[in-house]
């Protein structure tokens, strides 16, 4: 008796690179005059009033020349959200002493380090974190595409 033996051979079809990295690209919108008092809640729920401070202390904090201010609020297309302070100067010096980070950002790139700043703080202060890791992270994938990803990336290392 013989044995018949049956040999598959598997031939994967070639997979592009774009195909596995494909995403839709982040955008942002800047939230209107009638929808800005919701902005806190809406991000931070009960926790509204410790972010909207967080944020305040941290420019106060990081930028040594910020005398306050109008900010301007952001929303992006992937949850996250931020807030640029919305200056005469588009260009902030910042300083970031915990980790030697010394420099001068747009007032849209210094707005996202400070959010971002402060939403990890606050993930670190309350008791179910998650919301805010996510919050983080959907604003730290939109610094990644902004021009000054690289000042920005720094400052919060």
């Amino acid at each position: 008796m013989s044995i018949q033996q049956r040999i598959v051979v598997y031939v994967p079809t070639p997979v592009r690179i774009e195909e596995i990295h494909e995403r839709q690209p982040i955008t942002r919108s800047i939230v209107r005059e009638d929808q800005r008092l919701g902005f806190f809640p809406k991000y931070a729920g009960e926790y509204f009033l410790q972010l909207e401070a967080m944020i305040f202390q941290t420019m106060d904090r990081l930028c040594p020349d910020y005398n306050g201010g109008m900010w301007t609020m952001w929303e992006l297309s992937n949850g996250g959200c931020y807030l640029s302070p919305a200056l005469p100067d588009d260009q902030v010096r910042m300083v970031c002493e915990d980790n030697c980070f010394e420099g001068k950002l747009s007032t849209d790139a210094a707005g996202i380090v400070v959010s971002l700043v402060a939403i990890n703080h606050l993930a670190w202060s309350v008791p179910d974190p998650e919301h805010f890791n996510k919050l983080f992270y959907a604003l730290r994938d939109w610094a990644i595409e902004h021009r000054e990803s690289e000042q920005i990336l720094r400052a919060i290392d």
